[in-house]
């Protein structure tokens, strides 16, 4: 048999470079890359975009169809909390008003007017 040598130390080794965080995209893309399905980077090098800039394309962004911001669900808390407003005071004039005053509300429902219509009756 052979003797083994004894383990020797490892050497001291550079430390691992940083992890590289994920590659930044666009919360959303612009209206010619999403209709055309192409990939966006308007988050990245700015507006125009990339692709948009190579076809001189009109690229623009529309904020308003990104669900995903917070603006956007402000935006549809306050609609909610309109709405229910709008209800509880609808079914306050229902139970406290007259039957020929709920008859008019109600033909004015059925109607099909407005919702501001109906607001300003109630």
């Amino acid at each position: 048999y052979r003797t083994l040598a004894p383990r020797q130390a490892p050497e001291p080794q550079a430390p691992p470079p940083p992890p590289e965080g994920k590659t930044k995209r666009a919360s959303t893309a612009c209206t010619e890359c999403k209709r055309r399905r192409t990939r966006c980077s308007a988050g990245t090098t700015g507006i125009p975009c990339t692709e948009c800039s190579a076809h001189d394309w009109v690229c623009e962004v529309d904020i308003e169809k990104d669900r995903r911001r917070k603006e956007s669900v402000k935006r549809t808390e306050c609609q909610l909390e309109y709405y229910k407003d709008f209800l509880e005071a609808l079914l306050q004039v229902i139970r406290e008003s007259d039957l020929p005053a709920t008859h008019d509300l109600v033909a004015l429902i059925r109607s099909g007017a407005r919702l501001d219509d109906i607001r300003t009756l109630v």
